[in-house]
């Protein structure tokens, strides 16, 4: 290739070099914004997750005028979400704190706790006064793969219970409740979620503990992700029954976490993130727990790596991409500078050896024609001279092969 060319290819490439460079630092330090949609799994209908989901769609589309647009999905609860993650057929999705299985999954934020709420019927409270006296009893545990079934089965089995359960979603299983269908519900839930709300201030149900709180340390210890907790005394409205629980109600607790799929780009759950942080006094107002929410460190468990797009956003007050880099994308700049001002300088000494060497091809030939002009030469010195033409000839050819002339008019003109 000629040297030209190589000079062109090379600007060429450290032209593209540099722009990635640049637009990749652009990204990372959140001044590219991404355009898109997303689907966020939430839970069962009315529930806590499925607001949140709606909450959090709306806070991105305000946020991001439209460019980044949030899908919700009811589903089961914190199994299913995972689930739907790890198929794709979600970005985001609400969990549970769980140890968790796979690598796929990762963090974008720790939002509140969620407690176990183990409701009953006001008649029954002399008889149902914790998970011991559900043996044998008809107990709504949730939908198949909610979070809510998940630790209630524990706590179930952890105190030796054998219940008869029922699969059903909170709004059947409240609804059982009150018609005498079944004894108890167990309700995964952050404190005043919308439909835990509904059901106690109708005055005919009540709230009973898991057990006392030194079983609870117990069973707690064999996990990390459950803690013991409590209901506080009033803290619900609970119509012609006063507020509930009458006392404190000693229960367990776990975190719930806004969680993505590893994969999705990291721009889109910096955003998502900023959303939520952003928008959380607004959501507070629909779901009081997130005024629990913090933005996560070293010193809590947390069971999910956090997404290198959510750090990126927690990481927002360190220099960005372009400050932490902006020596070194300097000193590439400069040393681009001046490899291009070398090229150019031996481009132009080639380029005036290039010259010297076909003026003295021409010297060369100059001195041949002196021997023939104007001469009445013999058939021997014609051709002694024809062979140092021909032998010129051959030698200008060799060293434009070897790119030691370039082959423009003045080439030409020796060739004719």
């Amino acid at each position: 290739r000629s040297e030209p060319m190589r000079i062109r290819d090379f600007l060429a490439a450290f032209t593209l070099l540099l722009l990635a460079f640049l637009i990749y630092g652009l990204i990372a330090g959140g001044w590219i914004k991404p355009r898109g949609e997303i689907t966020i799994a939430g839970g069962p209908d009315g529930g806590a997750y499925a607001v949140f989901a709606r909450e959090l769609a709306t806070q991105l589309r305000t946020q991001e005028d439209g460019r980044l647009r949030g899908l919700t999905m009811i589903t089961s609860g914190s199994r299913e979400n995972i689930s739907l993650l790890r198929k794709g057929e979600a970005e985001f999705g609400l969990v549970q704190s769980a140890p968790p299985e796979g690598d796929e999954i990762t963090l974008v934020a720790p939002l509140y706790s969620e407690i176990l709420h183990i409701l009953i019927r006001q008649a029954d409270k002399s008889t149902i006064r914790g998970v011991s006296d559900l043996r044998r009893k008809r107990v709504a545990l949730g939908e198949a793969k909610s979070g809510t079934r998940e630790v209630a089965g524990f706590v179930l089995k952890h105190f030796g219970v054998e219940a008869e359960t029922r699969t059903v979603s909170p709004h059947v299983g409240i609804t059982q409740l009150l018609s005498g269908e079944v004894d108890a519900l167990c309700f995964l839930a952050a404190m005043h979620a919308p439909l835990l709300d509904k059901a106690l201030s109708n005055g005919s149900l009540s709230l009973v503990p898991v057990a006392n709180r030194d079983e609870l340390v117990g069973m707690c210890s064999r996990t990390p992700h459950l803690v013991v907790t409590s209901i506080p005394p009033a803290s619900y409205h609970g119509g012609a029954s006063g507020a509930l629980p009458e006392h404190e109600v000693a229960t367990v607790g776990l975190e719930s976490l806004l969680v993505c799929h590893r994969d999705v780009r990291p721009g889109v759950v910096r955003n998502v993130a900023e959303a939520l942080f952003r928008g959380r006094a607004r959501m507070t107002g629909r779901i009081p727990g997130l005024a629990q929410i913090q933005e996560p460190d070293n010193t809590r468990w947390l069971p999910y790596p956090v997404h290198r797009g959510a750090d990126a956003y927690y990481r927002r007050g360190e220099p960005g991409f372009l400050e932490r880099y902006a020596e070194v994308i300097a000193l590439i700049f400069s040393l681009g500078l001046s490899a291009m001002a070398g090229i150019a300088a031996l481009r132009k000494l080639s380029i005036r050896r290039k010259k010297n060497r076909i003026d003295a091809f021409y010297t060369q030939l100059g001195e041949v024609m002196e021997d023939v002009i104007g001469k009445n030469l013999s058939s021997d010195e014609m051709e002694r001279v024809e062979g140092e033409l021909w032998r010129i000839r051959k030698v200008a050819f060799k060293a434009l092969t070897r790119d030691k002339l370039k082959a423009d008019e003045s080439f030409r003109i020796l060739q004719d």
